[in-house]
């Protein structure tokens, strides 16, 4: 679900789509994280929500704000220490940032060369290690304490692989003792200790989304990876394709990530490309449903009981169309639908959904099916922006962290 690159002011929202997404599983929490930790993109289950309780939203306290560098990464918080990474304007130089969640000290950074401006991925932190992947495909292992290297790839240049003209944009995702990342036609894994290379599948241009890995049956594994041609599973353990469903948008731009319950799978594109619930086995797919009930332009929607939220974008060259919307998936029916002035972000918390618009505002929604009921608005006070805001929150404990393009973070506490 972003870096930087001159586009005119109608297509802002497309920056966006270049930081990276991950999916709908559950997964166990790595040794030293927390309850209240945010591990990876989209949080611990990796579904865009907390289980934390009792958060109050109207009167959110700036703890700070400071500038990171370019790009759109999210913050990945885990055993008091927060995880993010950056570009420096003017330099061919990218930032590893570790800081202290309450005060946004710098604790440690790792500088590297690269020759494209602005990260599109989170960094993913377990076991100790922060892994990260930047827009040109390289790839980082660090120590989470130190922020010493431990391995390091420069997967676009060893082994050719091609990328959308944006970058690569998926966050790295752990399995075992793999590192999935959605590099190269239906993706690539590496041992997450060595960096050696396990298996990859081709050259061609991967897509935004992260990889999504399910169960198969007799205790294999598999992974989805939405890429720039439709969605594919592969199995973890050599690579080798299960299915493939075509899914074709304009300029390849399947970005959202998939959402998996049990076995059906749920993807959503913008550009009136529309949605889709497919079940699927280990060797094939289906299509249950399509229609264009939700078409997500880069935010992906929550899913929270057999409903689906999220920001519905008819995005032509004329502009763009937004709504926030629910929608049912056995039937596809629009639950409601609430026009929507810009783009804005979404993560869920305590039945509420927490969406971050552009401009930095915040707001809760009830999530409910019955109707649209917006339960808090603020404009946190003191909290001066550049740039905007198109990545997802971060929420660990009663720490709501935020970016912009222009790479302006700040910490708000939930009171």
């Amino acid at each position: 679900m972003a870096a930087s690159h001159t586009c005119p002011k109608t297509c802002a929202g497309f920056l966006a789509a270049l930081f990276a997404s991950a999916a709908f599983l559950s997964i166990t929490a790595s040794a030293g994280e927390t309850a209240a930790d945010w591990p990876n993109w989209r949080g611990p289950q990796r579904d865009g929500t907390s289980a934390e309780k009792g958060l109050k939203f109207d009167a959110p306290k700036v703890l700070w704000q400071k500038n990171v560098g370019a790009g759109f990464s999210a913050m990945s918080v885990v055993g008091g220490r927060a995880y993010t990474m950056g570009h420096t304007e003017g330099k061919d130089e990218e930032k590893v940032l570790c800081l202290e969640p309450r005060t946004g000290k710098e604790l440690w950074a790792y500088a590297f060369k690269t020759e494209v401006g602005g990260p599109r991925s989170t960094p993913t932190v377990a076991d100790g290690v922060v892994y990260t992947l930047n827009a040109k495909g390289i790839v980082n292992a660090l120590n989470a304490e130190t922020g010493a290297k431990i391995w390091s790839k420069d997967l676009g240049t060893e082994l050719g692989l091609k990328s959308h003209r944006h970058g690569f944009s998926g966050s790295p995702v752990i399995d075992g003792d793999l590192l999935l990342l959605n590099v190269g036609k239906d993706g690539t894994a590496l041992n997450k200790k060595t960096g050696q290379v396990i298996w990859t599948t081709g050259k061609e241009p991967a897509g935004f989304a992260s990889p999504v890995p399910f169960a198969l049956a007799g205790g294999r594994r598999g992974a989805m990876m939405f890429g720039s041609q439709g969605l594919t599973a592969v199995d973890l353990k050599d690579g080798k394709r299960l299915w493939h469903y075509k899914w074709q948008t304009r300029d390849d731009q399947n970005i959202a990530d998939p959402i998996v319950d049990g076995d059906k799978v749920f993807i959503s594109s913008g550009y009136y490309q529309g949605c889709a619930m497919l079940q699927f086995t280990a060797d094939s797919v289906k299509e249950v449903w399509r229609n264009t009930s939700m078409r997500n332009y880069w935010v992906t929607c929550i899913y929270d009981k057999g409903k689906i939220y999220g920001f519905d974008n008819a995005h032509d060259q004329a502009g763009s169309r937004e709504s926030f919307r629910c929608i049912a998936p056995p039937n596809r029916k629009e639950l409601w639908v609430k026009p929507w002035p810009s783009f804005a972000s979404l993560i869920m918390v305590d039945g509420k959904l927490v969406i971050v618009t552009d401009k930095g505002a915040l707001l809760t929604v009830a999530a409910s099916p019955d109707k649209y009921t917006e339960l808090t608005r603020v404009q946190p006070k003191g909290l001066q922006l550049s740039g905007l805001c198109f990545t997802a929150p971060s929420l660990a404990g009663k720490l709501l962290f935020i970016r912009t393009d222009k790479g302006e973070a700040a910490c708000l506490e939930l009171q």
